[in-house]
């Protein structure tokens, strides 16, 4: 079995900023398009009051989960403090490599590495990503020529250009996101997922059989029609870590999985193991994957059953890649939940999963 160090590289579409032209003329914007009145609000980058929340916001969207956990390397934070301070002027990808001290050639592997993007793609996401905090966000209700204001201060100066380009991305119109801010129907019907699917699993391993050789094992019950899967060996960053109580920079296996079910992606689950604990095991081969009982069981018969497991669940928004993979229409956000399973005290496992929040029904009960 051969882990491969790092996972292949993302392809997110066209590189060229640029639509094809038509042959019908284009509104065009200018400084004095959609002029602010008394009384209007600004809505605006220079003039919206939380547009550095929206920029923070647009740095965890476009981190890479694909990746294994490090931080940003200097050429990274030159290029972003470079795209910050100039994505609404009409700069290109010579002007970025300029301002980050790079050669166009590091500068689109760096792109290429660290968010899956060309330079290009990368300047378009900042400026959708904050033109949709500034559409979505506002104070007041829509007021005339407010997508003008916003287009034109993301560094838009083709009014066409940018509804296209924010329907691809949000799958809405601006107008859609600027009068309110409303999920889509979902496309199936909700799944629910109950907590106390952990103590149903562990009451079928209460007599566990010796795990087979290799990956010989009877065929799984599955909840899925497909599983993707991913395998990679990480080393843990300061928050994995603390995680499991173990220091930054020791070897975890690192398993991505994406569950799909009547051809629509469900889930996405990141599931980090200590590299000692399964290392040279069938564990740590992708082959053997999906297994009965899933982690659950793989930890019991490696001989550190879970006797506790933690979860803490969250509501936000999904990553650009989160939203490509499971197919998000524009507004819907996602459930985060970050499980830790124990084993007498040890953190064993460590899991990230994500679930759209209009496709899932978390059920929790607790007996008093």
């Amino acid at each position: 079995m051969a882990l491969h160090p790092k996972p292949p590289a993302h392809r997110w579409g066209p590189s060229a900023e640029k639509a094809p032209q038509t042959r019908r003329p284009r509104p065009r914007l200018g400084p004095q398009a959609a002029p602010t009145t008394p009384g209007r609000e600004d809505v605006t980058v220079s003039g919206h009051a939380t547009h550095e929340h929206g920029r923070a916001a647009i740095r965890a969207a476009l981190r890479r989960p694909d990746l294994a956990p490090a931080p940003a390397p200097p050429t990274v934070d030159r290029i972003w403090a470079y795209i910050e301070a100039n994505f609404a002027a009409p700069i290109g990808v010579g002007d970025i490599a300029a301002g980050a001290g790079l050669g166009v050639r590091q500068l689109q592997i760096t792109c290429k590495a660290h968010f899956g993007l060309s330079p290009l793609q990368l300047l378009r996401e900042v400026r959708l990503q904050l033109a949709h905090h500034l559409l979505a966000h506002r104070k007041r209700a829509p007021s005339t020529g407010a997508i003008t204001q916003v287009a034109e201060s993301v560094g838009y100066t083709d009014l066409t250009r940018f509804g296209l380009h924010y329907r691809r991305r949000f799958g809405e119109p601006p107008s859609q996101t600027l009068r309110a801010l409303v999920p889509s129907p979902a496309r199936t019907a909700p799944r629910r997922v109950a907590m106390d699917r952990y103590r149903t699993a562990a009451g079928l391993l209460a007599a566990p059989v010796p795990p087979p050789n290799g990956c010989q094992s009877p065929a799984p019950e599955r909840e899925w029609d497909r599983l993707d899967t991913e395998f990679t060996q990480v080393r843990a960053d300061a928050e994995l870590g603390a995680l499991f109580e173990l220091p930054a920079g020791t070897e975890l296996l690192r398993r991505r999985f994406v569950s799909h079910t009547g051809g629509e992606a469900q889930q996405i689950a990141v599931s980090f193991l200590p590299w000692s604990l399964v290392s040279g095991t069938p564990v740590a081969d992708p082959a053997c994957e999906p297994r009965p009982g899933g982690t659950l069981a793989q930890l019991t018969h490696l001989g550190h059953p879970p006797t506790r497991v933690q979860e803490t669940v969250r509501s936000r928004m999904p990553t650009l890649l989160e939203a490509q993979t499971l197919r998000l229409p524009g507004g819907v956000p996602v459930l985060a939940v970050t499980r830790r399973m124990i084993s007498h005290g040890a953190a064993v496992e460590v899991c990230d999963r994500v679930l759209p929040a209009d496709r899932v029904v978390l059920d929790y009960s607790i007996d008093l």
